[in-house]
């Protein structure tokens, strides 16, 4: 018994076989259309990443200078072993709370006018980054095209 065959099964038939030549130029058209797909998709997974990024940092930035960002918590012993990097840290108008045995016993923070100082440069910080224009460049570079190694 013959099977019946549809309009695009004929039409299928009829169609001359694919040369060795033929397939590997349409496979080699499919490999190079799929990694253009991925390099796009992969650029604008970076684009994206870089606009949360900024957009976490403004946020950062702006409750810094509104004094309503969070203070750090450390142990009595950390911050004994990293007394300087502290103070390097509540220069730049970080706050510290010291615990001890998990009760807070001490806070770390700058003085009025370190802190005024450092509220003004983050405010002028976010006014520059917000006056600029998101530019979302390639990241199609190496490490070795950024330094010259000798």
């Amino acid at each position: 018994m013959a099977s019946k065959q549809t309009p695009a099964q004929h039409d299928l038939l009829e169609l001359e076989p694919e040369t060795e030549e033929d397939l590997r130029r349409r496979l080699a058209k499919d490999e190079l259309f799929k990694q253009r797909r991925a390099r796009r998709e992969q650029k604008a997974m970076q684009a994206e990443l870089r606009t949360q990024e900024l957009a976490q940092l403004k946020q950062r930035l702006s409750l810094a200078a509104s004094g309503a960002e969070r203070e750090t918590t450390i142990t009595a012993t950390e911050a004994n072993r990293a007394f300087s990097g502290i103070l390097q840290r509540v220069r730049t108008g970080e706050s510290f709370v010291v615990t001890s045995h998990g009760e807070p016993v001490a806070r770390i923070a700058p003085t009025g006018a370190a802190n005024q100082k450092s509220k003004r440069s983050n405010e002028a910080f976010l006014e520059h980054l917000l006056s600029q224009e998101v530019i979302n460049t390639p990241r199609d570079w190496t490490r070795d095209d950024l330094y010259d190694d000798v």
